[in-house]
């Protein structure tokens, strides 16, 4: 299965390139010229999303906590198909809900 991997230039922090590779060690490969002649300063970041949501001010959510997170997931898609199933019922205690993206 191939993973999405974010590669970011280290000396500027700039995202150079968002490919599809089996491992990290191949995306890195997968460099665009010239940053490939440098691959040591091409940082490597799994691309991930998860879902997240914060309880109104003095409310709390299902289980007693104030937020809640998901694992990763591959999509994001699959990230907002979390948030339905966990705000269902629960609409009148949420403060404000998300996707992140790591």
């Amino acid at each position: 299965m191939l993973n999405k991997y974010r590669l970011t230039w280290a000396p500027e922090g700039k995202t150079i390139a968002i490919v599809e590779a089996k491992d990290a060690k191949t995306a890195r490969k997968m460099a665009p010229q010239p940053y490939r002649k440098y691959l040591g300063e091409v940082a490597v970041t799994l691309m991930g999303f998860r879902g997240a949501i914060w309880a109104k001010p003095g409310m709390l959510l299902l289980g007693g906590v104030p937020s809640v997170a998901s694992s990763w997931f591959d999509t994001r898609e699959e990230a907002w198909a979390w948030l339905e199933a966990m705000t269902d019922g629960q609409a009148h205690k949420i403060d404000y809900q998300a996707v992140e993206t790591r």
